[in-house]
Protein backbone atom coordinates (compact mmCIF):
# COMPACT_ATOMS: atom_id res chain seq x y z
CA UNK A 1 0.00 0.00 0.00
CA UNK A 2 1.30 3.44 -1.00
CA UNK A 3 1.73 5.58 2.10
CA UNK A 4 4.03 8.50 1.27
CA UNK A 5 4.63 11.10 -1.48
CA UNK A 6 7.99 9.47 -2.16
CA UNK A 7 6.32 6.13 -2.84
CA UNK A 8 3.84 7.86 -5.14
CA UNK A 9 6.71 9.38 -7.12
CA UNK A 10 8.40 5.98 -7.42
CA UNK A 11 5.17 4.44 -8.75
CA UNK A 12 4.77 7.30 -11.25
CA UNK A 13 8.32 6.96 -12.57
CA UNK A 14 8.09 3.18 -12.82
CA UNK A 15 4.79 3.58 -14.62
CA UNK A 16 6.28 6.04 -17.13
CA UNK A 17 9.20 3.66 -17.74
CA UNK A 18 6.83 0.76 -18.43
CA UNK A 19 4.65 2.88 -20.70
CA UNK A 20 7.67 4.08 -22.67
CA UNK A 21 9.08 0.57 -23.06
CA UNK A 22 5.77 -1.10 -24.00
CA UNK A 23 4.88 1.58 -26.56
CA UNK A 24 8.23 1.23 -28.32
CA UNK A 25 8.33 -2.55 -28.39
CA UNK A 26 4.62 -2.68 -29.19
CA UNK A 27 4.97 -0.41 -32.22
CA UNK A 28 7.91 -2.45 -33.54
CA UNK A 29 5.81 -5.59 -33.14
CA UNK A 30 2.79 -4.08 -34.86
CA UNK A 31 4.82 -2.24 -37.50
CA UNK A 32 8.19 -4.01 -37.97
CA UNK A 33 11.07 -1.68 -38.89
CA UNK A 34 11.94 -1.38 -42.55
CA UNK A 35 15.33 -2.80 -43.47
CA UNK A 36 15.98 -0.86 -46.67
CA UNK A 37 17.65 2.49 -47.46
CA UNK A 38 19.55 3.95 -44.48
CA UNK A 39 18.65 1.04 -42.19
CA UNK A 40 20.21 -1.40 -44.65
CA UNK A 41 23.44 0.63 -44.76
CA UNK A 42 23.76 0.78 -40.96
CA UNK A 43 23.01 -2.93 -40.64
CA UNK A 44 25.43 -3.91 -43.43
CA UNK A 45 28.28 -1.98 -41.83
CA UNK A 46 27.50 -3.62 -38.48
CA UNK A 47 27.42 -7.07 -40.12
CA UNK A 48 30.79 -6.51 -41.76
CA UNK A 49 32.34 -5.24 -38.55
CA UNK A 50 31.23 -8.38 -36.73
CA UNK A 51 32.39 -10.57 -39.62
CA UNK A 52 35.85 -9.00 -39.63
CA UNK A 53 35.42 -7.23 -42.98
CA UNK A 54 36.12 -3.79 -41.56
CA UNK A 55 34.03 -0.65 -41.75
CA UNK A 56 32.40 -1.43 -45.08
CA UNK A 57 28.96 -1.51 -46.65
CA UNK A 58 29.69 -4.22 -49.21
CA UNK A 59 32.29 -6.14 -47.20
CA UNK A 60 35.04 -5.27 -49.67
CA UNK A 61 35.54 -1.52 -49.98
CA UNK A 62 36.11 0.74 -46.96
CA UNK A 63 33.29 3.19 -46.38
CA UNK A 64 32.57 6.52 -44.77
CA UNK A 65 29.04 6.77 -46.13
CA UNK A 66 27.80 6.91 -42.53
CA UNK A 67 29.56 8.04 -39.33
CA UNK A 68 30.54 5.26 -36.93
CA UNK A 69 28.62 5.61 -33.64
CA UNK A 70 25.33 4.02 -34.68
CA UNK A 71 26.81 1.19 -36.80
CA UNK A 72 29.17 0.36 -33.89
CA UNK A 73 26.18 0.33 -31.55
CA UNK A 74 24.41 -2.16 -33.86
CA UNK A 75 27.60 -4.21 -34.20
CA UNK A 76 27.87 -4.53 -30.40
CA UNK A 77 24.31 -5.89 -30.28
CA UNK A 78 24.91 -8.27 -33.22
CA UNK A 79 28.08 -9.53 -31.56
CA UNK A 80 26.13 -10.52 -28.45
CA UNK A 81 22.72 -11.50 -29.85
CA UNK A 82 23.45 -12.37 -33.47
CA UNK A 83 21.83 -10.40 -36.27
CA UNK A 84 18.67 -9.93 -34.24
CA UNK A 85 16.48 -6.95 -35.14
CA UNK A 86 14.34 -7.78 -32.10
CA UNK A 87 17.38 -7.40 -29.83
CA UNK A 88 18.13 -3.99 -31.38
CA UNK A 89 14.56 -2.82 -30.74
CA UNK A 90 14.63 -4.00 -27.13
CA UNK A 91 17.95 -2.21 -26.46
CA UNK A 92 16.67 0.94 -28.16
CA UNK A 93 13.46 0.74 -26.12
CA UNK A 94 15.59 0.70 -22.96
CA UNK A 95 17.51 3.71 -24.24
CA UNK A 96 14.13 5.35 -24.85
CA UNK A 97 13.33 4.76 -21.18
CA UNK A 98 16.63 6.38 -20.21
CA UNK A 99 15.71 9.33 -22.45
CA UNK A 100 12.49 9.64 -20.45
CA UNK A 101 14.36 9.59 -17.12
CA UNK A 102 17.00 12.08 -18.26
CA UNK A 103 14.35 14.43 -19.67
CA UNK A 104 12.43 14.31 -16.39
CA UNK A 105 15.56 14.77 -14.30
CA UNK A 106 16.69 17.86 -16.21
CA UNK A 107 13.21 19.39 -16.20
CA UNK A 108 13.17 18.94 -12.41
CA UNK A 109 16.51 20.74 -12.14
CA UNK A 110 15.44 23.62 -14.36
CA UNK A 111 11.86 23.96 -13.06
CA UNK A 112 10.37 21.62 -10.42
CA UNK A 113 9.10 18.07 -9.82
CA UNK A 114 5.79 18.73 -11.54
CA UNK A 115 7.56 19.82 -14.70
CA UNK A 116 9.89 16.83 -14.42
CA UNK A 117 7.00 14.36 -14.48
CA UNK A 118 5.24 16.24 -17.27
CA UNK A 119 8.38 16.39 -19.45
CA UNK A 120 9.06 12.69 -18.83
CA UNK A 121 5.48 11.84 -19.79
CA UNK A 122 5.86 13.79 -23.04
CA UNK A 123 9.10 11.98 -23.87
CA UNK A 124 7.53 8.62 -23.04
CA UNK A 125 4.45 9.08 -25.23
CA UNK A 126 5.29 11.48 -28.06
CA UNK A 127 4.77 9.59 -31.35
CA UNK A 128 8.00 10.66 -33.10
CA UNK A 129 10.22 9.47 -30.24
CA UNK A 130 8.32 6.18 -30.03
CA UNK A 131 8.57 5.68 -33.78
CA UNK A 132 12.31 6.33 -34.15
CA UNK A 133 13.17 4.23 -31.11
CA UNK A 134 11.48 1.33 -32.93
CA UNK A 135 13.37 1.78 -36.24
CA UNK A 136 16.89 0.89 -37.38
CA UNK A 137 17.63 4.60 -37.72
CA UNK A 138 19.84 6.85 -35.63
CA UNK A 139 17.31 9.57 -34.67
CA UNK A 140 16.04 7.93 -31.47
CA UNK A 141 19.57 6.89 -30.53
CA UNK A 142 20.76 10.46 -31.15
CA UNK A 143 17.92 11.82 -28.98
CA UNK A 144 19.29 9.76 -26.08
CA UNK A 145 22.82 11.02 -26.71
CA UNK A 146 21.75 14.67 -27.01
CA UNK A 147 19.78 14.72 -23.75
CA UNK A 148 22.59 12.73 -22.06
CA UNK A 149 25.06 15.39 -23.23
CA UNK A 150 23.02 18.26 -21.81
CA UNK A 151 22.33 16.42 -18.53
CA UNK A 152 26.03 15.61 -18.16
CA UNK A 153 26.90 19.25 -18.88
CA UNK A 154 24.48 20.25 -16.11
CA UNK A 155 26.22 17.89 -13.68
CA UNK A 156 29.54 19.39 -14.79
CA UNK A 157 28.57 22.57 -13.00
CA UNK A 158 30.11 20.78 -10.01
CA UNK A 159 33.52 21.54 -11.53
CA UNK A 160 34.65 17.91 -11.18
CA UNK A 161 37.08 16.78 -13.85
CA UNK A 162 35.33 13.41 -14.12
CA UNK A 163 32.05 15.16 -15.00
CA UNK A 164 33.80 17.26 -17.63
CA UNK A 165 35.33 14.17 -19.22
CA UNK A 166 32.01 12.29 -19.18
CA UNK A 167 30.38 15.22 -20.97
CA UNK A 168 33.19 15.12 -23.51
CA UNK A 169 32.52 11.41 -24.09
CA UNK A 170 28.85 12.21 -24.72
CA UNK A 171 29.78 14.95 -27.21
CA UNK A 172 32.22 12.61 -28.95
CA UNK A 173 29.58 9.89 -29.33
CA UNK A 174 26.77 12.16 -30.52
CA UNK A 175 29.03 14.09 -32.92
CA UNK A 176 30.14 10.85 -34.58
CA UNK A 177 26.51 9.78 -34.76
CA UNK A 178 25.47 13.02 -36.45
CA UNK A 179 28.65 15.11 -37.09
CA UNK A 180 26.74 18.41 -37.17
CA UNK A 181 25.81 17.92 -33.51
CA UNK A 182 29.41 18.71 -32.66
CA UNK A 183 28.11 22.27 -32.25
CA UNK A 184 26.67 21.09 -28.90
CA UNK A 185 30.15 21.54 -27.44
CA UNK A 186 29.41 25.28 -27.21
CA UNK A 187 26.09 25.05 -25.33
CA UNK A 188 27.49 22.27 -23.13
CA UNK A 189 30.42 24.47 -22.11
CA UNK A 190 27.99 27.35 -21.54
CA UNK A 191 25.86 25.20 -19.22
CA UNK A 192 28.88 23.72 -17.43
CA UNK A 193 30.34 27.17 -16.75
CA UNK A 194 28.17 27.41 -13.65
CA UNK A 195 24.95 28.90 -12.34
CA UNK A 196 25.86 32.35 -13.67
CA UNK A 197 26.66 30.95 -17.12
CA UNK A 198 29.65 33.23 -17.69
CA UNK A 199 31.19 33.11 -21.17
CA UNK A 200 34.70 33.66 -19.80
CA UNK A 201 34.24 30.59 -17.60
CA UNK A 202 33.54 28.33 -20.57
CA UNK A 203 37.19 27.80 -21.46
CA UNK A 204 38.09 25.26 -18.78
CA UNK A 205 35.15 22.87 -19.34
CA UNK A 206 35.48 23.21 -23.12
CA UNK A 207 39.14 22.15 -22.97
CA UNK A 208 38.27 19.08 -20.92
CA UNK A 209 35.39 18.25 -23.29
CA UNK A 210 37.83 18.30 -26.19
CA UNK A 211 40.02 15.55 -24.72
CA UNK A 212 37.56 12.67 -25.39
CA UNK A 213 36.28 14.37 -28.54
CA UNK A 214 39.76 14.50 -30.06
CA UNK A 215 40.53 10.99 -28.82
CA UNK A 216 37.56 9.70 -30.83
CA UNK A 217 37.66 12.00 -33.85
CA UNK A 218 41.40 11.75 -34.51
CA UNK A 219 41.61 8.04 -35.45
CA UNK A 220 38.43 8.29 -37.51
CA UNK A 221 39.52 11.33 -39.53
CA UNK A 222 43.10 10.06 -39.92
CA UNK A 223 41.67 6.79 -41.26
CA UNK A 224 39.57 8.77 -43.75
CA UNK A 225 42.54 10.87 -44.85
CA UNK A 226 44.69 7.81 -45.43
CA UNK A 227 41.92 5.84 -47.15
CA UNK A 228 39.98 8.49 -49.06
CA UNK A 229 42.29 11.51 -49.14
CA UNK A 230 39.86 13.62 -47.08
CA UNK A 231 39.57 14.55 -43.41
CA UNK A 232 35.79 14.73 -43.58
CA UNK A 233 34.02 12.35 -41.16
CA UNK A 234 31.48 11.42 -43.87
CA UNK A 235 31.42 11.32 -47.65
CA UNK A 236 29.16 14.34 -48.06
CA UNK A 237 30.98 17.36 -46.62
CA UNK A 238 29.76 20.80 -45.61
CA UNK A 239 29.90 22.36 -49.09
CA UNK A 240 27.97 19.63 -50.88
CA UNK A 241 25.46 19.40 -48.03
CA UNK A 242 24.69 23.13 -48.15
CA UNK A 243 24.38 22.94 -51.95
CA UNK A 244 22.00 20.01 -51.72
CA UNK A 245 20.06 21.43 -48.77
CA UNK A 246 19.29 24.71 -50.53
CA UNK A 247 17.91 22.89 -53.57
CA UNK A 248 16.04 20.47 -51.33
CA UNK A 249 14.27 23.46 -49.78
CA UNK A 250 13.61 25.06 -53.16
CA UNK A 251 11.85 21.93 -54.44
CA UNK A 252 9.61 21.53 -51.39
CA UNK A 253 11.69 19.63 -48.85
CA UNK A 254 9.85 16.69 -47.28
CA UNK A 255 6.78 17.64 -49.30
CA UNK A 256 8.51 17.51 -52.69
CA UNK A 257 7.18 15.13 -55.31
CA UNK A 258 8.90 11.85 -56.07
CA UNK A 259 9.90 13.28 -59.47
CA UNK A 260 11.53 16.35 -57.93
CA UNK A 261 13.36 14.22 -55.38
CA UNK A 262 14.64 11.89 -58.08
CA UNK A 263 15.69 14.82 -60.27
CA UNK A 264 17.62 16.47 -57.43
CA UNK A 265 19.46 13.26 -56.59
CA UNK A 266 20.30 12.73 -60.26
CA UNK A 267 21.63 16.31 -60.47
CA UNK A 268 23.78 15.75 -57.40
CA UNK A 269 25.27 12.46 -58.63
CA UNK A 270 25.80 13.82 -62.14
CA UNK A 271 27.84 16.67 -60.70
CA UNK A 272 29.69 14.27 -58.35
CA UNK A 273 30.36 11.63 -61.02
CA UNK A 274 34.03 10.73 -61.28
CA UNK A 275 35.04 13.17 -58.54
CA UNK A 276 36.16 10.50 -56.09
CA UNK A 277 35.94 10.91 -52.35
CA UNK A 278 38.73 13.46 -52.16
CA UNK A 279 37.42 15.69 -54.94
CA UNK A 280 33.70 15.67 -54.15
CA UNK A 281 33.64 18.98 -52.30
CA UNK A 282 35.64 20.73 -55.02
CA UNK A 283 32.89 19.98 -57.53
CA UNK A 284 30.40 22.01 -55.48
CA UNK A 285 32.54 24.92 -54.30
CA UNK A 286 32.02 27.07 -57.38
CA UNK A 287 28.27 26.53 -57.40
CA UNK A 288 27.99 27.30 -53.70
CA UNK A 289 30.11 30.43 -54.17
CA UNK A 290 27.73 31.50 -56.93
CA UNK A 291 24.76 30.82 -54.65
CA UNK A 292 26.17 32.96 -51.83
CA UNK A 293 27.80 35.79 -53.78
CA UNK A 294 25.87 35.76 -57.04
CA UNK A 295 22.36 35.44 -55.65
CA UNK A 296 22.55 36.13 -51.93
CA UNK A 297 18.82 36.90 -51.64
CA UNK A 298 17.96 33.45 -52.97
CA UNK A 299 20.49 31.77 -50.66
CA UNK A 300 19.20 33.61 -47.59
CA UNK A 301 15.60 32.84 -48.52
CA UNK A 302 16.45 29.13 -48.81
CA UNK A 303 18.18 29.22 -45.43
CA UNK A 304 15.10 30.90 -43.94
CA UNK A 305 12.89 28.33 -45.62
CA UNK A 306 14.94 25.52 -44.06
CA UNK A 307 14.64 27.22 -40.68
CA UNK A 308 10.85 27.08 -41.01
CA UNK A 309 10.89 23.55 -42.40
CA UNK A 310 12.81 22.37 -39.34
CA UNK A 311 9.76 22.96 -37.14
CA UNK A 312 6.96 22.59 -39.67
CA UNK A 313 4.40 19.82 -39.06
CA UNK A 314 4.70 16.89 -36.69
CA UNK A 315 6.47 13.81 -38.04
CA UNK A 316 4.17 11.50 -39.97
CA UNK A 317 1.30 13.88 -40.69
CA UNK A 318 1.89 14.03 -44.44
CA UNK A 319 2.27 10.38 -45.38
CA UNK A 320 1.82 7.94 -42.51
CA UNK A 321 -1.14 9.16 -40.44
CA UNK A 322 -3.53 9.98 -43.33
CA UNK A 323 -3.43 6.29 -44.28
CA UNK A 324 -4.77 5.40 -40.83
CA UNK A 325 -7.42 8.11 -40.40
CA UNK A 326 -7.88 11.54 -41.96
CA UNK A 327 -8.31 13.29 -38.58
CA UNK A 328 -5.03 12.08 -37.08
CA UNK A 329 -2.78 14.64 -38.85
CA UNK A 330 -4.89 17.52 -37.55
CA UNK A 331 -4.95 16.13 -34.01
CA UNK A 332 -1.22 15.43 -33.88
CA UNK A 333 -0.31 18.79 -35.42
CA UNK A 334 -2.53 20.60 -32.91
CA UNK A 335 -0.80 18.76 -30.08
CA UNK A 336 2.67 19.36 -31.54
CA UNK A 337 2.17 23.08 -32.14
CA UNK A 338 0.60 23.38 -28.69
CA UNK A 339 3.79 21.98 -27.16
CA UNK A 340 5.89 24.40 -29.19
CA UNK A 341 3.66 27.22 -27.96
CA UNK A 342 4.20 26.16 -24.36
CA UNK A 343 7.96 26.03 -24.95
CA UNK A 344 7.88 29.60 -26.28
CA UNK A 345 5.81 30.58 -23.24
CA UNK A 346 8.55 29.20 -20.98
CA UNK A 347 11.19 31.12 -22.91
CA UNK A 348 9.24 34.36 -22.50
CA UNK A 349 8.13 34.05 -18.89
CA UNK A 350 11.42 32.51 -17.78
CA UNK A 351 13.65 34.72 -19.90
CA UNK A 352 15.56 35.90 -16.80
CA UNK A 353 16.13 32.32 -15.65
CA UNK A 354 19.72 31.41 -16.56
CA UNK A 355 18.89 27.73 -16.98
CA UNK A 356 16.01 28.48 -19.35
CA UNK A 357 18.29 30.71 -21.38
CA UNK A 358 20.89 27.93 -21.53
CA UNK A 359 18.32 25.54 -23.00
CA UNK A 360 17.29 28.26 -25.46
CA UNK A 361 20.92 28.65 -26.58
CA UNK A 362 21.15 24.88 -27.10
CA UNK A 363 18.02 24.83 -29.26
CA UNK A 364 18.97 27.88 -31.33
CA UNK A 365 22.51 26.67 -32.11
CA UNK A 366 21.29 23.18 -33.03
CA UNK A 367 18.47 24.64 -35.16
CA UNK A 368 20.68 27.20 -36.92
CA UNK A 369 23.20 24.52 -37.87
CA UNK A 370 20.57 22.50 -39.71
CA UNK A 371 19.02 25.60 -41.26
CA UNK A 372 22.39 26.31 -42.86
CA UNK A 373 23.02 22.72 -43.95
CA UNK A 374 20.09 20.45 -44.82
CA UNK A 375 16.70 19.94 -43.18
CA UNK A 376 14.39 16.97 -42.99
CA UNK A 377 11.76 16.97 -40.26
CA UNK A 378 13.23 13.86 -38.65
CA UNK A 379 16.45 15.79 -37.99
CA UNK A 380 14.67 17.71 -35.20
CA UNK A 381 13.75 14.49 -33.33
CA UNK A 382 16.97 14.42 -31.21
CA UNK A 383 16.11 17.93 -29.98
CA UNK A 384 12.55 17.12 -28.89
CA UNK A 385 13.33 16.07 -25.28
CA UNK A 386 14.86 19.51 -24.64
CA UNK A 387 11.83 21.18 -26.25
CA UNK A 388 9.54 19.12 -24.00
CA UNK A 389 11.41 20.32 -20.92
CA UNK A 390 10.51 23.87 -21.90
CA UNK A 391 6.96 22.80 -22.80
CA UNK A 392 6.45 21.39 -19.31
CA UNK A 393 7.93 24.52 -17.77
CA UNK A 394 5.63 26.71 -19.85
CA UNK A 395 2.62 24.64 -18.78
CA UNK A 396 3.28 25.16 -15.09
CA UNK A 397 4.29 28.80 -15.51
CA UNK A 398 0.81 29.37 -16.96
CA UNK A 399 -0.89 27.15 -14.40
CA UNK A 400 0.68 29.00 -11.49
CA UNK A 401 -0.16 32.40 -12.95
CA UNK A 402 -3.77 31.44 -13.61
CA UNK A 403 -4.12 29.91 -10.16
CA UNK A 404 -2.64 33.03 -8.60
CA UNK A 405 -5.02 35.24 -10.57
CA UNK A 406 -8.20 33.36 -9.63
CA UNK A 407 -7.31 32.55 -6.01
CA UNK A 408 -8.77 35.16 -3.62
CA UNK A 409 -6.05 37.14 -1.92
CA UNK A 410 -7.20 36.28 1.60
CA UNK A 411 -7.00 32.54 0.81
CA UNK A 412 -3.57 32.88 -0.82
CA UNK A 413 -2.37 34.89 2.18
CA UNK A 414 -3.74 32.29 4.60
CA UNK A 415 -2.12 29.41 2.69
CA UNK A 416 1.23 31.16 2.86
Amino acid sequence: MIKSPKQVRVVVWVGLALIAFVLRVGLATKLPPEQGADAAIYSSIADNLVSGNGYSVNGIDPSRDRPPTYPLFLAAIYLVAGRSIAAVIVVQAFLGVFTVFLTGWLATQVFDRRAGIAAAALAATFPALIYYDSRLLREGFAAFLVIATICSAWRSRSGRTSDYLLTGVCIALVSLCRPETGVLLGPAAFIASGPRLRINQMIRPALFFLIPVMAVWTPWTVRNQQTFGSWSPVKAGIVSTIWYGSRWAETGGDEQTAEDRRALKNEFWKKAEGAGDAGLEERFKQDLSTDILGRPTWFLSMTAKKAVMFWKDANGVKRTLPKIHKTLPVLLNSYYYGLLGLALTALYIGRKNEAVRALAVTIVIYWATYALLHVRNRYRVPLLPIVFILSSGGLFYLFDRIRSAITPKHIASHSE
